[in-house]
């Protein structure tokens, strides 16, 4: 066993570093030296404490272990370990303990930002309630405001109104409308032609074909249908009549031109 520069004499303080004297350990727990060892009456007496000596052993690598445990040079950083494991710990226990005061301190914070949040969401739930009933109204209404106009629509469309039966279009094609002709059959489009004449006056003529069939109507207008052309002197015709102008109503054309040539 190495010496320690601690151990020493109890009695006269003698180091057993110096190597002089051998030392021995005493059952009470005393160290003495070899020439205190005389004043223990036989080793019956520890000359420190006065107290009774049950046995003492020479202090050697041949000690037992029980009593070699009490010079273990170890035990100094067993316990330096132990003192910086205790630190270690303790530093974190306080670092918890600091965060738990400060959330605790911001308990009450906390409860009244979640009492808003509670709030702002039963006011936006209010909100949207009420704004899908008013989309339900705006939709009712208008609803109701379409019926009378669609009622209406349906009313005038059933009415029999005078309306031409043919209608020229700028390119020389005649149109029949459908709903006027339905009573008799149904045609397709009309082409309309136009032939002038020497004396100024020209014969009109269309021709109508019946679906699902392979006849066509040929069908001619004079100048008795109503129709008049109104030229200038010394003018021909190119393709179509330049003015075409209707001595008589809408109606009246329509009905002479029926009476006539059907």
């Amino acid at each position: 066993m190495a010496p320690s520069n601690w151990i020493h004499c109890s009695l006269c303080y003698n180091l057993m570093l110096k190597k002089e004297h051998k030392f021995y350990h005493l059952s009470c727990r005393h160290i003495l030296c070899r020439p205190c060892m005389a004043k223990t009456n036989r080793g019956t007496v520890c000359p420190v404490c006065q107290g009774s000596l049950r046995r003492f052993v020479e202090l050697n690598n041949q000690m037992e272990r029980k009593d070699k445990m009490w010079y273990d040079p170890s035990a100094t950083k067993i316990f330096e370990f132990a003192c910086q494991t205790l630190m270690f710990q303790q530093k974190h226990r306080e670092h918890l303990i600091q965060r738990i005061v400060q959330a605790r301190k911001s308990l009450p914070r906390l409860n009244e930002l979640e009492e808003q949040l509670r709030r702002h969401v039963v006011e936006t739930q209010r909100r949207y309630e009420k704004l899908r009933s008013f989309r339900r109204s705006l939709q009712e209404n208008l609803r109701r405001s379409l019926l009378p106009s669609a009622s209406g629509t349906i009313q005038s469309s059933g009415r029999s109104t005078r309306t031409p039966a043919f209608s020229m279009q700028p390119s020389g094609q005649l149109r029949v409308p459908m709903r006027r002709m339905s009573t008799e059959s149904a045609f397709s489009l009309m082409q309309y032609s136009m032939q002038p004449q020497r004396n100024g006056t020209f014969n009109g003529s269309f021709a109508m074909q019946q679906p699902g069939s392979g006849k066509i109507c040929n069908r001619r207008l004079s100048n008795d249908s109503g129709i008049g052309a109104i030229t200038p002197n010394n003018a021909s015709f190119i393709g179509s009549a330049k003015r075409v102008r209707f001595n008589t109503s809408a109606n009246m054309f329509n009905r002479s031109t029926f009476n006539t040539n059907m």
